[in-house]
């Protein structure tokens, strides 16, 4: 009876380290995530993020998201694009935003396209331009 409980131990808890290992990514069949955009990323308190089919998604740890907190993040991933950490533009096309429980997501309607029209963009004029790419 022990030898089986404790067999049963091992193979729950193997199970759980697999899963803590694959959690960066939320589908086994994700694309690499452009490592500038990985870096912005890992400043966020992230359980999981992962690019599929040219849709960013990013699971926060914080219990609620909001419009600043995407927009923000948005300018970011943007901003490596004008400090010399190029990548594809064509790759992001949709960025999605959820809080730990995934009942709140906010949906940007952009990615790399409209990250290069930010760049001549004052601070207002591309606040107004990221929030306009917020799905109502």
């Amino acid at each position: 009876m022990k030898k089986i409980l404790f067999s049963l131990s091992l193979l729950l808890a193997s199970n759980a380290f697999a899963n803590e290992i694959s959690r960066p990514v939320l589908n086994d069949f994700a694309d690499d995530v452009p490592k500038p955009v990985l870096e912005v990323i890992n400043t966020y308190q992230h359980d999981s993020f992962g690019l599929l089919d040219g849709t960013l998604s990013m699971t926060m740890k914080k219990p609620a998201v909001n419009e600043d907190m995407a927009v923000l993040f948005f300018r970011g991933i943007c901003d490596t694009q004008y400090v010399g950490k190029t990548w594809n533009p064509g790759l992001i096309k949709k960025v999605v935003i959820s809080n730990k429980s995934g009942d709140q997501q906010i949906t940007l309607n952009g990615g790399g396209q409209e990250c290069k029209r930010l760049g001549p963009m004052n601070m207002d004029e591309s606040d107004k331009y990221i929030k306009s790419l917020i799905q109502k």
